[in-house]
């Protein structure tokens, strides 16, 4: 950085100006515009130089933080899924009532809006061991809250109850494209999460029958062998 003096001679900013002005928080909002750009565009429409564009710093400076694109990708996906295991840790052994888990599900994918859908849409992105890795997340985090919800249903097995969480999963994940304020966003998603929950799982298909048969098959003559 160079300062202009009067008479136009210049001089250059002391040593260390520019790092001192740099936001500590920077890698936090470089992933966090890289997930929203992400979510809108797609993982492959968004290239480092506009994720550095809507932080307001050039391109190299990203490669401060990130070696690359992916690495931005990886970082806001385990965000996410750590962000949901700490909100719904609560420490004792009884876990907490499914009222609470919900709740706090609900205060991440509602506070994080613009990038909640992100594993949703651009996950497939992933390698198959981060997609290992965050899949072993979400697994934590849905027997969470299969557990006190076999509690309040007793008849589902724990197939049926992860199968239901899931879907409420999908349907706090969905709150990306939403147009509502944070208030009607919270009560539609409780709404629909508690529907989702109470809904009767489907039943596996029944075995097909056998091909009925009046005896045995004709024996081949020797010209059909």
């Amino acid at each position: 950085v160079e300062f202009v003096r009067p008479y136009g001679r210049r001089m250059r900013s002391p040593a260390g100006t520019d790092r001192a002005k740099r936001p500590k928080d920077r890698k936090d909002r470089i992933a966090t515009a890289g997930a929203e750009l992400f979510c809108e565009r797609g993982y492959h429409g968004v290239s480092v130089d506009e994720i550095a564009a809507a932080v307001g710093i050039s391109g190299p400076a990203v490669y401060r933080h990130f070696p690359n694109k992916y690495a931005i990708l990886v970082h806001v996906t385990r965000d996410l899924a750590g962000a949901l295991l700490a909100a719904t840790d609560t420490g004792d052994s009884t876990g907490g009532s499914l009222d609470d888990l919900l709740a706090a599900v609900e205060r991440v994918a509602v506070g994080r809006r613009q990038v909640a859908g992100l594993y949703q849409w651009e996950g497939r992105y992933l390698t198959p061991e981060h997609r290992r890795e965050f899949d072993r997340s979400m697994t934590t985090l849905v027997h969470r809250l299969a557990t006190p919800l076999r509690e309040l249903r007793p008849e589902l097995t724990a197939a049926q109850a992860d199968l239901l969480v899931n879907a409420a999963f999908s349907a706090f994940g969905s709150v990306s494209t939403h147009r509502l304020t944070a208030t009607g966003t919270e009560q539609l998603l409780t709404r629909v999460a508690w529907t989702l929950l109470r809904a009767d799982p489907p039943r596996p298909p029944a075995p097909r029958p056998a091909p009925l048969s009046d005896g045995p098959p004709p024996a081949l003559r020797p010209a059909d062998r």
